[in-house]
């Protein structure tokens, strides 16, 4: 879990890598996307999503956190069956 800039939260942390299932035209929108662009990361629709160890070291100190934002990244109704640690 990382500090953020996010002005409500102090806290977020994703589980997973870039990674999503295009799903309707609103998708061409997509924050998930922008901000893998943005950042250089690999994103692309369809690919297999991964547990993140970057990000994911075991149970996050959630105490530690005020404010939390999770997961930052990720279709919480996406119908992907397998997340593959």
């Amino acid at each position: 879990m990382g500090k953020t800039n996010i002005e409500w939260a102090t806290h977020s942390i994703n589980f997973y890598t870039w990674a999503c299932r295009q799903m309707s035209p609103g998708c061409e929108n997509c924050y998930a996307r922008a901000m893998a662009q943005r950042y250089g990361s690999a994103f692309k629709p369809g690919q297999e999503r991964l547990l993140d160890g970057r990000t994911y070291d075991g149970t996050p100190d959630f105490a530690a956190a005020a404010a939390r934002f999770t997961p930052p990244y990720w279709q919480m109704k996406e119908d992907r069956p397998r997340v593959r640690p």
